[in-house]
């Protein structure tokens, strides 16, 4: 329930009574404050170097001016400025709206909207996927490493071609000695 009236029972906590002026402090925040001020007095101390180095305030050499300080002469003989040629001449601005007036822009002829088609991109698309259809191999790259012989085989090399190597015999089956069906107990 909310509470009401016009007593100090309404508040949060007991008013404090401050002249004009006066900060706000909390009482909550109190506790807090002596932290911050801490702080504060830290950081808010101006920067000491841990050792200051001497400077020279004067060269070891004496200053010696690279050419004379003549001074110019910018005036003839009657007092009359002297100018220099000029550097570059440009035009003024064409005036005109470049979209009424010709010659306003760089450029001398207008040139005609060219209409693009909607399924222009798909179609350039399509186009470049035939044309690297075509460049593929009928068959796909394989993996799988084949196996490599020599340049002659084995029997050519040594002149074997006539004769029959022996086949090899299946191995023989050994039947257990004891047919039954209980397993083995020992």
């Amino acid at each position: 329930k909310v509470k009401k009236g016009h007593t100090d029972q309404v508040l949060f906590s007991a008013p404090t009574y401050t002249s004009v002026g006066d900060p706000y402090t909390d009482k909550k925040l109190q506790m807090r404050e002596g932290k911050k001020d801490a702080h504060k007095s830290v950081s808010d101390a101006p920067f000491k170097p841990a050792k200051t180095v001497g400077k020279v305030v004067k060269a070891s050499y004496e200053y010696e001016p690279m050419d004379k300080n003549e001074k110019k002469v910018y005036r003839d003989k009657d007092g009359a400025v002297i100018t220099a040629p000029k550097n570059f001449i440009t035009t003024g601005p064409k005036q005109g709206n470049p979209a009424t007036t010709p010659g306003t822009l760089f450029e001398k002829e207008y040139y005609p909207h060219m209409k693009d088609e909607y399924n222009l991109k798909r179609e350039l698309a399509k186009k470049e996927h035939i044309e690297s259809k075509k460049k593929m191999q009928e068959k796909p790259f394989s993996q799988r490493i084949k196996p490599m012989d020599c340049f002659a085989n084995i029997q050519e090399a040594y002149g074997e071609e006539g004769l029959v190597f022996p086949k090899k015999k299946p191995p023989q089956k050994i039947k257990p000695q004891v047919e039954h069906d209980k397993p083995f107990k020992p």
